[in-house]
């Protein structure tokens, strides 16, 4: 099942890459890059008010998603992490379990 959980998390990235996140008071470890892809248009700015990023501000033209797997100490995950073009901005637009 897919889900689209809100909320904002913290993401560190080592060259454009995410390496580990936060989400929800839970430390992850990115085990493995599943894949990624650029996607731009008008859906972006549907999921930035979704998500609560900056609704009043213009979205970006375009973002990174990165589709991951992460283990915390619950087990592990595949989520669907957006990076916004041009910002530091993460968002945690998919979460399969």
């Amino acid at each position: 099942m897919t889900k689209r959980p809100p909320g904002a998390l913290t993401v560190v990235a080592v060259d454009g890459v995410p390496t580990r996140l936060r989400w929800r008071d839970r430390s992850y470890l990115v085990e493995r890059v599943l894949s990624h892809w650029v996607e731009s248009g008008d859906w972006w700015q549907a999921v930035a008010r979704r998500v609560g990023t900056a609704a009043a501000q213009p979205a970006p033209l375009s973002c990174t998603v990165w589709r991951v797997e992460a283990r915390g100490s619950r087990g592990a995950m595949v989520v669907d992490l957006a990076h916004e073009d041009g910002t530091d901005t993460w968002s945690l637009v998919r979460l399969a379990d």
